[in-house]
């Protein structure tokens, strides 16, 4: 088996990480894996910044460590609810977590010891994150349309 085989075999595969394909031309099983992965990646995400966000507010007092946390806590909610019930209002709320992370890291929200370099990385993700959030908002209003794909086998991996 060559390299590329073993690659779209173990890393890449068109039914289960469907990230190259055109959000109209996804089915429904498609759909669902891409919006599971990034609601659980948010999830992760935004649910240690509540934590820490309110951590920092239980020990400074600053109104601006709730306003965090309360904002992740809705962050949370909102991914949750895109994986259970596909709602676009959900997703377009959800386009203000890579915006409020941007703000976030752009006006120093972070320690003094991070590098200009680290700063402009960190920047790039963030934007880049919003536009494949863009991606998640088109899921969510073709969802309906999509056929209904069904899961596909799953190979033996030793052969």
């Amino acid at each position: 088996m060559g390299w590329y085989n073993f690659i779209k075999r173990y890393v890449w595969d068109d039914s289960r990480t469907p990230y190259l394909i055109k959000p109209i031309n996804l089915n429904r099983y498609q759909a669902d894996k891409e919006l599971y992965i990034y609601a659980l990646f948010l999830t992760i995400l935004f649910s240690t910044a509540a934590f820490f966000f309110l951590l920092k507010y239980r020990s400074s007092g600053f109104g601006e460590f709730l306003l965090g946390g309360v904002f992740s806590l809705l962050v949370v909610g909102c991914a949750i609810l895109l994986t259970r019930e596909k709602i676009t209002g959900a997703a377009w709320l959800l386009t203000g977590a890579p915006v409020s992370a941007f703000f976030y890291v752009f006006f120093d929200g972070l320690p003094r010891e991070i590098t200009f370099l680290e700063k402009m990385l960190l920047l790039v993700i963030c934007a880049l994150w919003a536009v494949y959030s863009r991606r998640v908002i088109r899921i969510c209003q073709h969802y309906g349309d999509y056929a209904p794909g069904s899961k596909p086998p799953m190979e033996k991996r030793g052969t």
